[in-house]
């Protein structure tokens, strides 16, 4: 049993290191839209925008070669259909939208490297993409090609989102106990918003509902009995409770996002607080809703906004303890879990994963809208790197790849300066080292940035509504080029300037006119140069004051040699008079303790 529970714990905790999915249902959006945003959370990826362009007429034998997601590997190949669809991202030209996160699940049902299966969950994501025109039609579809193909992965959390509904698919393979995945699928409401994070959601199969807002694979319950992963005599069926039980891990590093999304936006009273014990993960019995609707009806602004949440303002914020550093850096170096000090030292602690993080290789917001021809409805808004810090660009079906964003300029392991991925790079680990006072400054720009994109989006969809379709798209697509290419300087300009004023720890500006002997001779001008951190009275928080004199007690304490003894029995004040003495001994009299101060300052 122990190893059991070791087991799924890794598991969970490999899990947790990926992705995140926010979901806004027409009903819960401000103009009835479906928006759907996800981000690729992965330090191996690196962050492009890739089309797969329609095809007709495709001879029948053709056959598609399925480079596997994860590791870059050939595993196969399947036949195409005659005819596929325009696929943009992760939006196909009908404006269907698809994504996922991993929950991972039972080890002994993952089916790597498992004989005549090729289908991996992205191949299965972009596969379908290509041919599916709705999220319905999308489960028929990805359910045929894991029955044909066979599924290669861990357990995922497929959303798939259209103008008029979203769903989401929770998928686990059959190990060597067979060929293929189980699955089960379940609509969001109409109304309402919903999330999914590394965690499997979805619980019991209501029959009733079955073909209407719920659906499964066939044998999704007699597969869990015959093999003993289920015994009806222990209560109802729940999808999630078999095939990816719930631990502290889970909960903490998955379900705290869904935890912190809707603690913001539900209109339940007291949702935080109603719930906190859960996704702390200390009482995994009080689980949340699968949906809630939301307090106020959502825009893609507001949930671009979320993509950069960093349990912000709720209990598992994570600026107020001591690893946040004396700049309050609201993200954690991984590991993501780590072992207490001392070498064999078992008991385990937990960073906490926040949907914003910096180990992200790109992300994007999708807007679908039903009351717009499908070449202009779908709006995919896309980023590279650290959502946080980055910009999100808007493409529509059919767009024409800018350089900077396409597979091939620059790689994983290559940086180049044309490349929107590493120039972003540069900008949030400017952040990273100065987040108090840096990260403001970037979020500035980037609300300044995006409001110019959608502050002429209306104004650029009138012009395509009112062309051809050939017309409008490459209208649209150029003004993606335009607009990457706005970001790319802006964000290069932005580097230069934060490499320049703030570094070493320091803000340096420029200084007053006249010091710059005489600009020819000695290095040209000085620099006006700011310590701490440049807010306030320039020093540090004094939370992170507390944390060195806590630690190191009077270690650091400024007091003259002879008297460092007598400071564990003589109060700071009596310090200070004898060092008003000392200072006295030395020519310089301070005839009150008060006026001891300046000289320790200056010191």
């Amino acid at each position: 049993m122990i190893l059991k529970v070791l087991g799924a714990l890794l598991l969970a905790i490999a899990s947790a290191l990926a992705c995140s999915n926010l979901i806004v249902t027409p009903g819960a959006s401000k103009d009835g839209s479906s928006i759907y945003s996800y981000a690729a959370d992965s330090s191996a990826l690196y962050g492009t925008l890739d089309r797969y362009p329609g095809r007709t007429n495709i001879p029948e034998g053709t056959m598609k070669t399925i480079w596997d997601w994860d590791s870059g590997k050939n595993i196969g190949e399947i036949p195409e259909p005659s005819e596929t669809y325009d696929v943009v991202g992760n939006m196909n030209d009908f404006q269907l939208t698809i994504g996922e996160t991993t929950f991972g699940g039972l080890e002994q049902l993952w089916n790597k490297g498992q004989p005549g299966a090729v289908m991996d969950y992205g191949n299965l994501i972009w596969t379908t993409l290509q041919r599916s025109k709705t999220a319905r039609e999308a489960i028929d579809v990805m359910d045929s090609l894991t029955k044909e193909y066979g599924y290669v992965s861990e357990g995922e959390s497929f959303t798939l989102a259209d103008p008029n509904e979203v769903w989401v698919v929770e998928m686990i393979g059959r190990g060597d106990l067979g060929f293929g995945a189980v699955w089960v699928a379940k609509k969001v409401p109409d109304g309402h918003i919903h999330a999914h994070a590394n965690q499997a959601r979805i619980t019991e199969l209501i029959e009733k509902e079955k073909g209407e807002t719920m659906m499964w694979s066939e044998d999704v319950e007699q597969f869990a009995i015959d093999n003993g992963f289920y015994d009806p005599n222990n209560g109802p069926f729940s999808f999630s409770d078999v095939y990816a039980p719930l631990n502290f891990v889970a909960a903490r590093a998955g379900e705290a996002r869904v935890w912190s999304f809707f603690s913001k936006w539900s209109n339940i009273e007291g949702f935080e607080d109603k719930y906190y014990d859960y996704a702390a993960g200390w009482n995994l019995t009080n689980r949340m809703p699968w949906s809630v609707e939301p307090r106020e009806k959502l825009e893609v602004r507001d949930i671009m906004e979320m993509m950069r949440d960093h349990n912000d303002k709720t209990k598992l914020n994570m600026v107020d303890d001591i690893g946040a550093g004396r700049w309050k850096n609201a993200f954690r170096e991984r590991p993501l879990t780590w072992h207490g000090p001392g070498e064999g030292n078992k008991d385990m602690y937990i960073n906490e994963r926040t949907i914003g993080t910096q180990q992200t290789g790109w992300h994007f917001v999708a807007n679908m809208r039903n009351w717009m021809p499908d070449h202009i409805g779908g709006v995919f808004w896309f980023g590279v790197d650290d959502i946080t810090f980055s910009p999100h660009i808007p493409f529509y079906p059919y767009a024409e790849i800018p350089k900077a964003l396409a597979t091939g300029t620059g790689s994983i392991t290559k940086f180049t300066f044309e490349s929107m991925f590493w120039i972003n790079n540069l900008v949030a680990n400017r952040a990273y080292v100065q987040w108090l006072v840096v990260a403001p400054i970037i979020k500035e720009k980037l609300k300044e940035l995006e409001d110019s994109f959608f502050t002429v989006q209306p104004q650029h969809e009138a012009i395509a509504i009112n062309s051809s379709q050939d017309v409008a798209s490459k209208f649209l697509g150029d003004e993606s080029i335009r607009k990457t290419n706005t970001a790319m300087e802006t964000w290069m300009e932005l580097w230069m300037h934060l490499t320049v004023v703030y570094r070493d720890g320091v803000m340096i500006e420029g200084n007053e006119p006249g010091t710059d002997h005489g600009g020819d001779i000695m290095g040209g001008e000085t620099g006006r140069v700011t310590y701490g951190t440049g807010i306030g009275n320039g020093e540090w928080p004094d939370s992170w004051k507390k944390h060195i004199i806590n630690e190191t007690g009077d270690h650091f304490l400024v007091v003259e040699p002879a008297e460092k003894s007598m400071v564990n029995r003589l109060g700071m004040r009596e310090q200070h008079k004898r060092t008003a003495h000392y200072m006295q001994g030395k020519g310089k009299y301070y005839g009150d303790v008060e006026a001891v101060e300046p000289i320790i300052d200056l010191v």
